[in-house]
């Protein structure tokens, strides 16, 4: 797989728009978008705005083993100890949301 650098200009959309970011590739990079979004935005000190991504990106996919659910999860648990949000608080996925 190549990679291919991202413009000054890109990065400014994205990061104010991440889900842009995944609107202009192709679905065959969904899980490489969706990690390059998350990373993006934890490298400008957003892991908030990272943390809210994640939920709202395991809220909208579909319950299919190719929308890696559990992957997201992980990295929704993860930011959830960076941030230290309180137990009671924490993402809580829907009882049929995981795939295995």
């Amino acid at each position: 797989m190549g990679f291919m650098a991202m413009s000054t200009s890109q990065e400014e959309q994205w990061s104010d728009d991440p889900n842009q970011f995944i609107a202009d590739e192709d679905d065959d990079f969904f899980d490489t978008k969706m990690m390059d979004v998350t990373e993006l935005l934890r490298k400008q000190g957003l892991n908030v705005e990272a943390y809210d991504f994640l939920k709202n990106l395991h809220t909208e996919l579909p319950n299919t083993p190719y929308a890696q659910k559990g992957i997201i999860l992980e990295r929704i648990l993860d930011l959830e100890k960076t941030l230290k949000i309180p137990f009671r608080e924490r993402f809580m996925p829907s009882k049929n949301s995981l795939v295995d």
